[in-house]
Protein backbone atom coordinates (compact mmCIF):
# COMPACT_ATOMS: atom_id res chain seq x y z
CA UNK A 1 0.00 0.00 0.00
CA UNK A 2 1.30 3.23 -1.41
CA UNK A 3 1.14 6.79 1.66
CA UNK A 4 2.34 9.50 0.82
CA UNK A 5 0.87 13.90 1.09
CA UNK A 6 -0.73 15.62 -1.35
CA UNK A 7 -0.12 19.32 -2.25
CA UNK A 8 -3.03 20.54 -0.29
CA UNK A 9 -1.55 18.55 2.90
CA UNK A 10 1.78 19.85 2.60
CA UNK A 11 0.08 23.12 3.01
CA UNK A 12 -1.91 22.68 5.19
CA UNK A 13 0.87 20.88 7.60
CA UNK A 14 2.85 24.51 7.26
CA UNK A 15 -0.39 26.34 8.21
CA UNK A 16 -0.56 23.77 11.73
CA UNK A 17 3.01 24.78 12.15
CA UNK A 18 2.93 27.93 12.23
CA UNK A 19 -0.14 28.66 14.09
CA UNK A 20 2.37 26.18 16.81
CA UNK A 21 5.22 28.77 16.60
CA UNK A 22 2.64 31.35 17.30
CA UNK A 23 1.24 29.97 19.96
CA UNK A 24 4.58 28.98 21.75
CA UNK A 25 5.53 32.69 21.22
CA UNK A 26 2.42 33.40 23.28
CA UNK A 27 3.80 31.37 25.60
CA UNK A 28 7.43 32.83 26.14
CA UNK A 29 7.18 36.34 24.63
CA UNK A 30 10.20 37.27 26.48
CA UNK A 31 12.21 34.35 24.37
CA UNK A 32 10.21 35.37 21.06
CA UNK A 33 11.73 39.29 20.98
CA UNK A 34 15.09 37.31 21.56
CA UNK A 35 14.83 34.59 18.99
CA UNK A 36 12.37 35.97 16.43
CA UNK A 37 10.41 33.52 14.62
CA UNK A 38 11.18 29.82 15.71
CA UNK A 39 12.53 26.80 13.73
CA UNK A 40 10.40 24.10 15.23
CA UNK A 41 12.57 21.43 13.79
CA UNK A 42 15.25 22.90 16.67
CA UNK A 43 12.46 22.70 18.95
CA UNK A 44 11.71 18.91 18.93
CA UNK A 45 15.60 18.19 18.65
CA UNK A 46 16.06 19.94 22.13
CA UNK A 47 15.93 17.15 25.07
CA UNK A 48 13.79 16.78 27.88
CA UNK A 49 12.37 18.70 29.62
CA UNK A 50 12.51 22.14 27.50
CA UNK A 51 12.48 24.05 30.75
CA UNK A 52 16.15 22.84 30.84
CA UNK A 53 16.83 24.91 27.91
CA UNK A 54 17.48 28.60 27.21
CA UNK A 55 14.25 29.08 25.20
CA UNK A 56 16.38 31.47 22.61
CA UNK A 57 18.53 28.14 22.23
CA UNK A 58 15.45 26.01 21.51
CA UNK A 59 13.84 28.24 19.21
CA UNK A 60 16.07 30.18 16.44
CA UNK A 61 15.57 30.40 12.85
CA UNK A 62 18.35 28.81 11.09
CA UNK A 63 21.40 30.50 10.25
CA UNK A 64 20.21 33.16 13.24
CA UNK A 65 22.90 34.31 15.61
CA UNK A 66 22.20 33.51 19.26
CA UNK A 67 22.58 36.59 22.18
CA UNK A 68 25.11 35.18 23.90
CA UNK A 69 24.56 33.70 27.56
CA UNK A 70 24.77 36.01 30.35
CA UNK A 71 28.19 35.95 32.69
CA UNK A 72 27.01 33.74 35.50
CA UNK A 73 27.40 35.39 38.69
CA UNK A 74 30.80 35.54 41.01
CA UNK A 75 30.35 32.48 43.32
CA UNK A 76 29.81 34.52 46.85
CA UNK A 77 32.78 34.79 49.60
CA UNK A 78 31.77 31.81 52.01
CA UNK A 79 31.64 33.51 55.27
CA UNK A 80 33.30 32.06 58.70
CA UNK A 81 30.23 30.47 60.91
CA UNK A 82 30.28 32.68 64.38
CA UNK A 83 30.25 29.61 66.99
CA UNK A 84 29.35 29.69 70.43
CA UNK A 85 32.23 31.79 72.93
CA UNK A 86 34.77 29.15 73.65
CA UNK A 87 33.72 26.85 71.41
CA UNK A 88 36.14 24.63 68.66
CA UNK A 89 35.62 23.15 65.15
CA UNK A 90 39.18 21.62 64.51
CA UNK A 91 38.02 19.77 61.29
CA UNK A 92 35.75 22.65 59.39
CA UNK A 93 37.22 24.02 56.38
CA UNK A 94 38.08 27.79 56.47
CA UNK A 95 37.66 29.14 53.28
CA UNK A 96 36.78 32.94 53.64
CA UNK A 97 39.09 35.69 53.82
CA UNK A 98 38.61 37.51 57.29
CA UNK A 99 40.45 40.71 58.35
CA UNK A 100 42.42 40.66 61.38
CA UNK A 101 41.17 44.31 62.07
CA UNK A 102 44.97 45.41 61.80
CA UNK A 103 44.84 45.88 58.36
CA UNK A 104 46.13 42.56 57.68
CA UNK A 105 43.83 39.60 55.45
CA UNK A 106 44.20 36.13 56.32
CA UNK A 107 44.79 33.25 53.34
CA UNK A 108 42.69 30.63 52.84
CA UNK A 109 43.02 27.44 54.59
CA UNK A 110 41.50 24.53 55.85
CA UNK A 111 41.98 24.93 59.66
CA UNK A 112 40.80 24.31 62.75
CA UNK A 113 38.16 27.18 63.74
CA UNK A 114 37.41 29.18 66.91
CA UNK A 115 35.37 31.75 68.56
CA UNK A 116 37.79 35.08 69.68
CA UNK A 117 34.87 37.10 70.14
CA UNK A 118 36.10 38.31 73.67
CA UNK A 119 39.79 39.98 71.95
CA UNK A 120 39.03 43.43 70.58
CA UNK A 121 42.07 43.42 68.90
CA UNK A 122 41.55 40.22 66.58
CA UNK A 123 39.06 39.18 64.19
CA UNK A 124 35.89 37.25 65.20
CA UNK A 125 37.03 33.83 64.08
CA UNK A 126 40.56 33.17 64.45
CA UNK A 127 41.94 30.43 62.55
CA UNK A 128 44.89 28.59 64.14
CA UNK A 129 47.22 28.33 61.08
CA UNK A 130 46.50 31.48 59.40
CA UNK A 131 49.48 33.37 57.71
CA UNK A 132 49.07 37.07 56.49
CA UNK A 133 48.31 37.23 53.14
CA UNK A 134 50.65 40.56 53.53
CA UNK A 135 53.57 37.70 53.20
CA UNK A 136 54.51 37.41 56.69
CA UNK A 137 54.40 33.26 56.13
CA UNK A 138 57.67 33.53 54.80
CA UNK A 139 60.68 32.84 57.27
CA UNK A 140 62.97 34.80 57.05
CA UNK A 141 60.50 37.68 55.91
CA UNK A 142 59.41 40.59 58.79
CA UNK A 143 60.98 38.57 61.64
CA UNK A 144 62.14 39.88 64.75
CA UNK A 145 65.69 39.49 65.95
CA UNK A 146 66.97 39.97 69.35
CA UNK A 147 70.36 40.57 71.01
CA UNK A 148 71.30 39.50 74.37
CA UNK A 149 74.02 39.95 76.85
CA UNK A 150 74.60 39.79 80.65
CA UNK A 151 77.30 40.39 83.11
CA UNK A 152 78.03 40.11 87.08
CA UNK A 153 77.21 43.02 88.89
CA UNK A 154 79.31 44.78 91.41
CA UNK A 155 77.63 48.11 91.06
CA UNK A 156 76.00 49.81 93.74
CA UNK A 157 74.12 46.96 95.59
CA UNK A 158 78.06 45.49 96.33
CA UNK A 159 77.50 44.59 100.18
CA UNK A 160 73.75 45.69 100.83
CA UNK A 161 72.15 42.78 99.78
CA UNK A 162 75.56 40.46 100.25
CA UNK A 163 78.82 39.99 99.07
CA UNK A 164 79.38 38.53 95.15
CA UNK A 165 82.79 39.34 94.79
CA UNK A 166 83.70 38.64 91.25
CA UNK A 167 82.59 35.30 89.20
CA UNK A 168 80.20 32.61 88.94
CA UNK A 169 77.50 33.58 86.49
CA UNK A 170 80.37 36.09 84.43
CA UNK A 171 78.84 36.69 81.39
CA UNK A 172 76.72 36.06 78.75
CA UNK A 173 75.27 36.18 75.56
CA UNK A 174 72.47 35.53 73.28
CA UNK A 175 71.06 36.32 69.73
CA UNK A 176 67.45 35.00 68.77
CA UNK A 177 65.21 35.81 65.88
CA UNK A 178 61.60 35.21 66.08
CA UNK A 179 60.04 34.65 62.34
CA UNK A 180 56.70 36.83 61.82
CA UNK A 181 54.24 33.85 61.14
CA UNK A 182 52.01 31.95 64.09
CA UNK A 183 51.91 27.78 64.02
CA UNK A 184 54.63 27.41 61.61
CA UNK A 185 54.57 23.99 59.43
CA UNK A 186 56.29 21.93 61.40
CA UNK A 187 54.57 22.71 64.03
CA UNK A 188 51.06 22.16 62.69
CA UNK A 189 52.11 19.18 61.37
CA UNK A 190 53.38 17.57 65.02
CA UNK A 191 50.07 19.39 66.60
CA UNK A 192 47.89 16.77 64.17
CA UNK A 193 50.34 13.94 65.66
CA UNK A 194 50.30 14.56 69.05
CA UNK A 195 47.41 15.89 69.46
CA UNK A 196 48.42 18.82 71.75
CA UNK A 197 47.96 21.81 72.39
CA UNK A 198 44.19 22.52 70.99
CA UNK A 199 43.56 24.20 68.12
CA UNK A 200 42.31 27.17 69.92
CA UNK A 201 46.07 28.01 70.95
CA UNK A 202 48.59 29.71 69.47
CA UNK A 203 52.41 29.38 68.78
CA UNK A 204 54.87 31.54 67.77
CA UNK A 205 58.47 30.22 68.24
CA UNK A 206 61.49 31.44 68.51
CA UNK A 207 65.13 30.26 67.39
CA UNK A 208 68.16 30.96 69.11
CA UNK A 209 72.19 30.55 70.31
CA UNK A 210 73.47 31.42 73.29
CA UNK A 211 76.60 31.08 75.41
CA UNK A 212 77.26 31.22 79.16
CA UNK A 213 80.58 31.11 81.16
CA UNK A 214 80.26 30.27 85.21
CA UNK A 215 83.39 30.68 86.70
CA UNK A 216 84.83 30.47 90.40
CA UNK A 217 84.48 33.16 92.77
CA UNK A 218 87.80 35.19 93.20
CA UNK A 219 87.47 35.86 97.19
CA UNK A 220 86.71 31.41 97.35
CA UNK A 221 89.40 31.16 94.80
CA UNK A 222 92.27 33.56 96.56
CA UNK A 223 91.68 31.75 99.69
CA UNK A 224 91.71 28.24 98.44
CA UNK A 225 88.23 27.45 99.52
CA UNK A 226 86.00 25.12 98.00
CA UNK A 227 84.10 26.52 94.97
CA UNK A 228 82.10 25.75 92.08
CA UNK A 229 84.14 24.71 88.76
CA UNK A 230 84.82 26.74 85.77
CA UNK A 231 81.90 25.56 83.42
CA UNK A 232 81.10 27.29 79.79
CA UNK A 233 77.94 26.40 78.05
CA UNK A 234 77.35 26.60 74.40
CA UNK A 235 73.49 25.67 73.26
CA UNK A 236 71.00 25.93 70.19
CA UNK A 237 67.48 26.30 71.66
CA UNK A 238 63.90 26.36 70.02
CA UNK A 239 61.20 28.74 71.95
CA UNK A 240 57.61 28.13 71.68
CA UNK A 241 54.82 30.80 73.32
CA UNK A 242 51.44 29.31 73.75
CA UNK A 243 48.89 31.51 74.06
CA UNK A 244 44.85 31.21 74.09
CA UNK A 245 42.59 34.42 73.38
CA UNK A 246 42.09 36.69 76.28
CA UNK A 247 39.04 35.77 78.03
CA UNK A 248 37.91 39.23 79.07
CA UNK A 249 41.73 40.01 81.33
CA UNK A 250 42.95 36.64 81.74
CA UNK A 251 45.01 34.51 79.16
CA UNK A 252 46.81 30.97 80.10
CA UNK A 253 50.25 31.53 78.29
CA UNK A 254 52.47 28.53 78.51
CA UNK A 255 56.57 28.32 77.20
CA UNK A 256 58.29 24.99 75.82
CA UNK A 257 62.05 25.49 74.97
CA UNK A 258 64.08 22.85 73.94
CA UNK A 259 67.59 23.09 73.51
CA UNK A 260 70.72 21.04 72.54
CA UNK A 261 74.48 21.91 72.95
CA UNK A 262 77.91 21.48 74.55
CA UNK A 263 79.58 22.24 77.92
CA UNK A 264 83.31 22.39 78.75
CA UNK A 265 85.68 23.08 76.23
CA UNK A 266 84.21 22.33 73.11
CA UNK A 267 81.58 25.39 74.04
CA UNK A 268 84.54 27.78 73.55
CA UNK A 269 83.97 29.92 76.07
CA UNK A 270 86.93 30.16 77.55
CA UNK A 271 88.45 31.35 73.97
CA UNK A 272 85.84 34.39 74.19
CA UNK A 273 86.46 35.17 77.67
CA UNK A 274 90.02 35.30 76.86
CA UNK A 275 89.83 37.23 73.96
CA UNK A 276 87.39 39.39 75.24
CA UNK A 277 89.16 40.38 78.07
CA UNK A 278 92.35 40.79 76.07
CA UNK A 279 90.51 43.30 73.65
CA UNK A 280 89.36 45.48 77.01
CA UNK A 281 93.02 45.45 78.36
CA UNK A 282 92.47 42.85 81.72
CA UNK A 283 94.19 39.86 82.48
CA UNK A 284 92.24 36.52 82.56
CA UNK A 285 92.99 33.46 84.61
CA UNK A 286 92.56 30.01 82.55
CA UNK A 287 89.72 27.64 83.19
CA UNK A 288 91.86 25.16 84.82
CA UNK A 289 89.27 23.35 86.48
CA UNK A 290 86.97 23.35 83.71
CA UNK A 291 84.25 20.46 83.39
CA UNK A 292 85.03 17.87 80.84
CA UNK A 293 83.42 18.43 77.29
CA UNK A 294 79.82 16.89 77.25
CA UNK A 295 76.65 16.42 74.69
CA UNK A 296 74.25 18.21 76.87
CA UNK A 297 69.90 18.15 76.33
CA UNK A 298 67.56 20.40 77.73
CA UNK A 299 63.57 19.91 77.84
CA UNK A 300 61.91 23.58 79.76
CA UNK A 301 58.25 23.71 80.36
CA UNK A 302 56.95 26.69 81.95
CA UNK A 303 52.56 26.98 82.68
CA UNK A 304 51.36 30.17 83.14
CA UNK A 305 48.42 32.40 84.02
CA UNK A 306 48.11 35.89 82.94
CA UNK A 307 45.73 38.27 84.39
CA UNK A 308 45.66 41.68 82.85
CA UNK A 309 43.36 44.94 84.03
CA UNK A 310 43.74 47.50 81.44
CA UNK A 311 42.64 51.29 83.30
CA UNK A 312 43.18 52.81 79.77
CA UNK A 313 46.20 52.12 77.10
CA UNK A 314 48.80 54.03 79.06
CA UNK A 315 48.41 51.91 82.09
CA UNK A 316 47.67 48.47 82.48
CA UNK A 317 48.55 45.94 85.55
CA UNK A 318 49.50 42.24 85.11
CA UNK A 319 49.78 39.55 87.50
CA UNK A 320 51.40 36.28 86.08
CA UNK A 321 51.80 32.95 88.53
CA UNK A 322 53.52 30.54 86.96
CA UNK A 323 55.24 26.68 87.75
CA UNK A 324 57.82 24.97 85.59
CA UNK A 325 60.53 22.24 84.81
CA UNK A 326 63.39 21.21 83.34
CA UNK A 327 64.73 18.17 82.27
CA UNK A 328 68.28 17.21 81.05
CA UNK A 329 71.59 16.92 81.84
CA UNK A 330 72.25 20.62 81.56
CA UNK A 331 69.62 21.10 84.03
CA UNK A 332 66.88 19.49 86.19
CA UNK A 333 64.66 21.67 88.41
CA UNK A 334 61.18 22.29 89.25
CA UNK A 335 59.96 25.77 90.06
CA UNK A 336 57.34 28.20 91.17
CA UNK A 337 57.46 32.12 91.17
CA UNK A 338 54.99 35.30 89.94
CA UNK A 339 55.80 37.94 88.05
CA UNK A 340 54.10 41.82 88.51
CA UNK A 341 53.96 44.22 86.36
CA UNK A 342 52.63 47.32 85.10
CA UNK A 343 52.79 49.29 82.12
CA UNK A 344 51.04 49.89 78.99
CA UNK A 345 49.65 47.34 76.47
CA UNK A 346 50.71 44.81 78.15
CA UNK A 347 48.56 42.51 76.12
CA UNK A 348 50.80 42.85 72.99
CA UNK A 349 53.69 40.66 74.21
CA UNK A 350 54.06 37.54 75.89
CA UNK A 351 54.64 38.81 79.54
CA UNK A 352 57.96 40.35 81.67
CA UNK A 353 61.23 38.34 81.17
CA UNK A 354 61.84 34.68 83.15
CA UNK A 355 64.37 33.84 85.72
CA UNK A 356 65.54 30.77 84.25
CA UNK A 357 69.18 29.35 84.41
CA UNK A 358 69.28 30.37 80.55
CA UNK A 359 68.77 33.96 79.50
CA UNK A 360 65.15 34.79 79.20
CA UNK A 361 64.83 37.90 77.62
CA UNK A 362 62.42 36.70 75.04
CA UNK A 363 58.88 38.59 75.21
CA UNK A 364 57.46 37.98 71.94
CA UNK A 365 56.44 41.59 71.22
CA UNK A 366 53.73 42.00 68.72
CA UNK A 367 54.58 44.27 65.04
CA UNK A 368 52.59 47.82 65.15
CA UNK A 369 52.88 51.25 66.04
CA UNK A 370 52.64 51.92 69.48
CA UNK A 371 54.56 53.09 72.19
CA UNK A 372 55.17 50.47 75.10
CA UNK A 373 56.78 51.06 78.90
CA UNK A 374 56.46 48.52 81.29
CA UNK A 375 57.82 48.18 85.12
CA UNK A 376 58.45 44.72 86.22
CA UNK A 377 59.50 42.05 89.50
CA UNK A 378 58.86 38.80 90.34
CA UNK A 379 60.25 36.54 92.40
CA UNK A 380 61.01 32.45 92.01
CA UNK A 381 61.68 29.28 94.05
CA UNK A 382 63.49 26.28 92.48
CA UNK A 383 63.79 22.83 93.86
CA UNK A 384 67.38 21.92 92.00
CA UNK A 385 67.87 17.99 91.18
CA UNK A 386 70.99 18.64 88.71
CA UNK A 387 72.83 21.46 87.55
CA UNK A 388 75.70 20.55 85.46
CA UNK A 389 78.08 24.17 86.14
CA UNK A 390 77.73 23.00 90.25
CA UNK A 391 77.49 19.57 90.25
CA UNK A 392 80.23 18.94 87.24
CA UNK A 393 79.77 15.91 84.60
CA UNK A 394 76.93 13.52 84.64
CA UNK A 395 79.47 10.42 83.46
CA UNK A 396 82.12 11.76 85.95
CA UNK A 397 82.65 13.94 88.93
CA UNK A 398 85.01 16.54 88.24
CA UNK A 399 83.36 19.28 91.44
CA UNK A 400 84.33 19.97 94.36
CA UNK A 401 80.99 21.87 96.07
CA UNK A 402 78.10 20.33 96.63
CA UNK A 403 74.30 21.57 95.12
CA UNK A 404 71.85 22.94 97.43
CA UNK A 405 67.91 21.52 96.97
CA UNK A 406 66.62 24.60 97.16
CA UNK A 407 67.60 28.65 95.45
CA UNK A 408 65.48 31.52 95.15
CA UNK A 409 65.31 34.23 92.69
CA UNK A 410 64.16 37.86 92.77
CA UNK A 411 64.28 40.15 89.80
CA UNK A 412 63.36 43.58 88.93
CA UNK A 413 63.62 45.73 85.81
CA UNK A 414 62.02 47.91 82.78
CA UNK A 415 61.24 47.95 79.57
CA UNK A 416 60.40 50.95 76.73
CA UNK A 417 59.56 50.36 73.27
CA UNK A 418 57.88 50.67 69.87
CA UNK A 419 56.25 48.11 68.93
CA UNK A 420 58.69 45.26 68.22
CA UNK A 421 61.64 47.70 68.33
CA UNK A 422 62.44 47.09 72.76
CA UNK A 423 65.16 47.30 75.34
CA UNK A 424 64.73 45.24 78.12
CA UNK A 425 66.75 45.73 81.48
CA UNK A 426 66.93 43.24 84.47
CA UNK A 427 68.63 42.64 87.18
CA UNK A 428 68.61 39.40 89.04
CA UNK A 429 69.56 38.61 92.42
CA UNK A 430 70.12 34.42 93.06
CA UNK A 431 71.25 32.72 96.59
CA UNK A 432 73.47 30.51 96.94
CA UNK A 433 73.44 27.10 94.97
CA UNK A 434 76.03 25.13 96.54
CA UNK A 435 76.56 24.79 100.61
CA UNK A 436 80.28 25.83 100.65
CA UNK A 437 79.33 29.19 98.82
CA UNK A 438 79.91 32.20 100.60
CA UNK A 439 77.82 34.90 99.33
CA UNK A 440 74.88 35.16 96.79
CA UNK A 441 74.98 35.72 93.25
CA UNK A 442 74.08 39.41 91.37
CA UNK A 443 73.54 40.10 87.49
CA UNK A 444 72.30 42.23 84.73
CA UNK A 445 70.56 41.21 81.67
CA UNK A 446 69.91 43.48 78.80
CA UNK A 447 68.54 42.71 75.59
CA UNK A 448 67.76 45.03 72.43
CA UNK A 449 65.00 43.50 69.78
CA UNK A 450 64.14 45.09 66.89
CA UNK A 451 62.14 43.98 63.68
CA UNK A 452 63.70 43.53 60.15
Amino acid sequence: MRCGFSGSSIIALRASLTASALLVSQAFPSSAVAAGAYDMRAMMAQPYPFSLQRAATMFKRPGQQVAPAPAPAPAPVIQATTLPPGSINPYVPATALISSGKGETYKSATVPVTVNAKRPDASTVSYAAAESANGSGSFWRDGVWRIEGQNEDRGPLEGSMGNSHSGHLTWGWRVSYTPDQENPEWFQSLRNWVGWPGGDWRAKVSYGVEQLAYTPNTFQRDNDLPDRPYAGVLLGTTRINLTKPFDGGFQQSDTLELGMGLVGQASGAEVVHRVVHSAIGKSSRAFTNQIKSEPVILIQYEKGLRAVYEWNKWLNVELNPYIGAAVGNLFTYGSVGAIFRVGSHLKRDAGAPRTRYLMTGETFPEKGKYWVWNLFAGAEQKAVGFNITVDGNTYKDTSDVSSKPFVHEFVTGGEVGYGAYRFTVTHVYRSEEFKEQTGQDRFIRAGFSAKF
